[in-house]
């Protein structure tokens, strides 16, 4: 069961940067296990941690390199607030699961932080504050609705007026929510390091080695690679992120492609106090970051495109973003140094799948789609823990297949 999805085009911005990371051979024996995980980016990373500090006896396999997928072109904002605003989640899946959803997301910030401060490197993560600006009038009164529901359920966040927006930023919005607990990464360096110490803990990694299919059987599965080698498992985890909809009759998602414009370093942040995370209420919503080395990375012109994107159409969305970055920054001079393109997937009600799938046996799945794939693939990596080792989670039922239609 190939696939030959093409998910980036263009010059990535985290691969190009970092150090020539560890590598790992292909498989080429048959293998017995108790888990195995398809899939090496930071959600297969986060996964295959967690059960090995479990004692569970774990395989990782990918069918490229570690890190090479989405997770090399995720700009890799950490928010709590999902990609479905609160008070509108409300109304798609019920008070209690919209809610447990937010504080859930909230918190898997605070354990991310704690799972890297354990980790043998610098992967750059650094705390910051979220900006959420409306993009018109229009959307104040929803950005206050959903102030004053967020704080409701215990989370810190604050409305901002157009002069309050002004006082700090050289930004013309009518309103915005600034809020704690968000936070930036490096998300190549992340996964690199998670395997890395999962290694030393005992975790078998296997790049460059597809799996074709799978049978379920007595007691577990056996998964046949396309090299013909053979892993017998219990279970099965599918960590591939926007390249799963291969294994499912009936797409779950929306495919659409974003792009990244990424800066050489800025020598100053005027009128961007903080440096904070930006995005906005406007679907597609444009977003934005810096980085350790002083760059910013803007993202956003989604579009509907499932194809690689052309240099010329790279260049043009290049050029509308550079505009709208001025726009809202006139004081900060943006050097174009690489710009690329990403595939990426969106839920319905923006949460994540997480869990067993009725059509196969012995297979889990761990699929975080939309702006929140790190938050949700720490949240997968706590419940699947959980769940192989027998605990009962509260929040399992949250992200669950077949919870919308």
């Amino acid at each position: 069961m190939s696939t030959a999805t093409h998910l980036t085009s263009g010059k990535l911005y985290w691969p190009t940067i970092d150090a020539a990371p560890s590598s790992f051979p292909a498989l080429e024996r048959d293998l017995d296990c108790d888990i195995v995980v398809i899939g090496g980016g930071i959600t297969g990373a986060l996964v295959a941690g967690r059960l090995v500090e479990a004692g569970l006896d774990v395989v990782l396999v990918d069918r490229k390199k570690i890190g090479s997928g989405s997770t090399a072109a995720s700009t890799a904002l950490l928010l709590y607030e999902i990609d479905v605003p609160l008070i509108e989640l409300k109304k798609k899946v019920g008070n209690d699961h919209a809610i447990r959803s937010y504080r859930r997301c909230r918190r898997a910030i605070d354990d991310l932080r704690d799972i890297i401060a354990g980790l043998d490197g610098c992967c750059d993560f650094v705390p910051r504050k979220s900006l959420y600006l409306a993009s018109s009038a229009d959307d104040v009164p929803d950005l206050k609705e959903e102030c004053e529901a967020r704080r409701a359920i215990g989370i810190d966040v604050d409305f901002l007026d157009a002069s309050a927006i002004r006082a700090d930023y050289t930004l013309d919005s009518p309103g915005a929510l600034i809020s704690d607990g968000a936070a930036q990464v490096d998300p190549y360096r992340l996964a690199h390091l998670l395997i890395q110490r999962s290694v030393q803990k005992g975790l078998r990694v296997f790049e460059s080695t597809e799996v074709a299919k799978w049978d379920a059987e007595a007691g577990g599965v056996s998964l046949y690679c396309e090299s013909g080698r053979r892993i017998r498992a219990r279970r099965v985890v599918i960590a591939t992120g926007y390249e799963a909809d291969r294994w499912f009759h009936q797409p779950l998602t929306k495919t659409q492609t974003t792009y990244v414009l990424v800066s050489e370093p800025v020598e100053s942040f005027t009128g961007w106090k903080d440096r904070c995370l930006i995005w906005e209420t406007a679907r597609p919503y444009l977003y934005m970051r810096t980085t350790s080395d002083g760059r910013v990375m803007i993202g956003g012109e989604d579009d509907d495109s499932t194809k690689p994107a052309s240099p010329a159409k790279l260049g043009e969305k290049a050029a509308t973003l550079l505009r709208k970055f001025k726009n809202m920054f006139p004081e900060i001079s943006f050097a174009p140094a690489m710009v690329y393109s990403g595939l990426f997937e969106s839920t319905s009600d923006g949460l994540p799948f997480i869990g067993r799938h009725p059509e196969f046996p012995n297979v889990h799945f761990a699929l975080g789609y939309g702006g929140n794939g790190i938050t949700f693939s720490v949240i997968a990596a706590q419940l699947l823990r959980d769940e192989f080792l027998g605990k009962k989670s509260e929040d399992a039922d949250l992200f669950v297949f077949g919870r919308t239609k």
